[in-house]
């Protein structure tokens, strides 16, 4: 993705694959005029992308980099060793890679009964799967790898 920065509001213009992120009026309307496209606000920029885009954007921490990945090809994104003990302890990236994970069920707005069964599963239960909306997940869970969580995302446009 194409960054310029100049000026205080944020526009968006995308043309065909390519989204150019730019601030301020005038930048927006050079990028237009030399690549076509439209200018979207910064709110019709986040619907243009997926929404795993979106949570990876507003969840991944460069601190964090194991805890979160996001294949924009296949629109999927994992969640790794959220809740890994140490010990009697969660680990200190079990500890990140659960906010990471706290973030993007926000983001996503996974819904409770969700959230309540990904919470509730054990190691001796493998692998489970879940659907809601456009979305699918499948996850594991053990004690000494933590949450592992695979996320996909099926545009239905």
């Amino acid at each position: 993705m194409l960054k310029l920065h100049a000026g205080e509001e944020r526009r968006h213009v995308a043309h065909q694959t390519w989204a150019f992120s730019v601030k301020g009026e005038d930048s927006a309307e050079w990028v237009h005029e030399r690549f076509g496209g439209q200018i979207l606000s910064a709110d019709a920029y986040r619907d243009y992308v997926s929404p795993l885009h979106n949570a990876y954007e507003e969840c991944n921490d460069p601190e964090w980099d194991e805890a979160l990945t996001y294949d924009e090809t296949y629109e999927v994104m994992t969640v790794n060793g959220a809740y890994q003990k140490l010990g009697d302890h969660l680990s200190a990236a079990g500890t990140a890679a659960g906010i990471v994970w706290f973030c993007v069920e926000d983001e996503l707005s996974v819904p409770q009964h969700v959230q309540d069964h990904i919470g509730s599963t054990t190691s001796l239960q493998g692998r489970q799967d879940a659907r809601w909306d456009e979305f699918s997940a499948s996850w594991s869970y053990h004690p000494n790898n933590g949450l592992n969580l695979t996320l996909e995302w099926e545009d239905d446009s």
